[in-house]
């Protein structure tokens, strides 16, 4: 079984990210959440032995993020799935993961645990509480069929049956919310007294 090896970040930038929580939250507030959640992300990815490919169209966040080391293609910026879809010819791997960086509970032994079972199921999925998509597993062809956005993980796992592709659905509490509206804020407040995370 081939060894995954690279985990691609989605990052809208702050100018286009978390439309629902800007009427509620101060702009400055949820720009600081939203980067320090995205460098969460790649710190969990790196402490797996996982190569984080950011996938950006925000300059400065491209510009420092390479300053500092990381592989960072820049996209075009219109969608997740474009994104998802360009970057795809310029990684020779078949099986790659993906890590939505909006994930307040994302921590090294939970993505531990997804990478362990990964090694019995290969391709898998961990959906939030809204049937999106957490964190996935998965194959190329599957993830060009650019199939996020709502109900994501309930469309991947069709497309899967339709391909005789075994998609395995991995619960994990814990990385059921993401940070998307004043409800999943509240949530995280009230969980954890903070929105920023700690491994």
């Amino acid at each position: 079984m081939e060894k995954l090896k690279y985990c691609l970040i989605p990052f809208r930038g702050f100018v286009n990210s978390k439309s629902r929580l800007r009427p509620f939250v101060e702009s400055k507030d949820l720009d600081k959440v939203i980067f320090e959640l995205l460098i969460n992300t790649i710190k969990v990815a790196k402490e797996c032995d996982l190569i984080p490919v950011i996938l950006t169209a925000d300059d400065s966040i491209a510009n420092l993020l390479t300053s500092k080391g990381n592989l960072v293609y820049k996209d075009s910026g219109t969608s997740l799935n474009n994104a998802i879809s360009e970057v795809l010819p310029k990684l020779k791997d078949d099986i790659l993961a993906l890590i939505m960086p909006d994930l307040p509970g994302l921590k090294k032994v939970y993505l531990d645990k997804i990478l362990h079972l990964q090694s019995f199921h290969r391709y898998l999925i961990v959906p939030t509480h809204d049937d999106g998509t957490a964190i996935a597993i998965m194959s190329k062809p599957l993830f060009s069929k650019k199939l996020f956005g709502k109900k994501s993980s309930l469309k991947f796992l069709e497309q899967s049956g339709k391909n005789h592709t075994k998609l395995a659905f991995l619960e994990i509490k814990q990385l059921e919310f993401d940070l998307d509206s004043i409800n999943d804020w509240n949530y995280w407040k009230k969980e954890i007294g903070t929105i920023t995370t700690h491994s």
